[in-house]
């Protein structure tokens, strides 16, 4: 039966076999016409490697092609990013993508919730060095302002304001959750054979840092 009000959202991350992705597609083209909108959900916060090391098991290319395969069916696909410390190099590229399939008319948009638990991912641990990289993003949000939905402009807003908040973390407890930073991804690239240097490079200087202080303490 038809239900006019229903939007009916499906999350998928997207990095799945081709024949999964040929039934979501068949699905959704039998419950499209029945409701108002069917919608995929899906994640990423980053460009290439750098997304790929945040979601372990996520892969940029096969993401990309599946993402394209589905709007392509005319099928409205939205994008959740978690913005944490991790995103704050790539996200230009990762926005310029989602641009460009909405250049050729393809359904996408994306919205974006800063991560603030666990508590060492907060992009306001960062020290002022750092903040170029969300001036950087700002600037280019300012300058291609008219691309953005509405409902985008709002979260991009909130990013930016929940970041000049800096202040609302005490210098001894960003200390503190920086070093778990370190410890964190030292016992990740560990148990996954990851290297974070190699990956990120632009912030390889508070990894190594706190990675220092904490074998001193040691």
């Amino acid at each position: 039966p038809m239900n006019g009000k229903l939007d009916f959202a499906f999350n998928t991350n997207l990095c799945t076999p081709d024949r999964r992705i040929s039934h979501l597609i068949k699905k959704a083209k039998e419950i499209a016409p029945k409701v108002k909108e069917f919608r995929v959900y899906t994640s990423c916060e980053s460009y290439g490697p750098q997304a790929e090391y945040i979601r372990y098991g996520f892969d940029w290319d096969t993401w990309t092609k599946n993402t394209r395969r589905v709007l392509e069916e005319g099928i409205v696909v939205s994008v959740m990013c978690t913005f944490g410390i991790l995103s704050i190099v790539n996200f230009i590229k990762f926005v310029e993508q989602i641009f460009a399939w909405r250049e050729e008319g393809l359904p996408v948009r994306f919205n974006v919730a800063t991560l603030i638990n666990p508590h060492h991912f907060d992009i306001r641990l960062l020290p002022e060095k750092y903040d170029k990289y969300m001036g950087y993003i700002e600037e280019y949000y300012t300058n291609n302002i008219d691309k953005f939905e509405n409902q985008e402009k709002r979260t991009m807003d909130n990013l930016f304001k929940f970041y000049r908040n800096k202040n609302y973390i005490t210098d001894e407890r960003k200390k503190e959750l920086l070093r778990d930073f370190s410890r964190f991804f030292r016992e990740y690239d560990k148990r996954r054979n990851l290297d974070f240097v190699k990956v990120f490079p632009e912030l390889k200087d508070i990894y190594l840092e706190e990675n220092r202080i904490l074998a001193n303490e040691i």
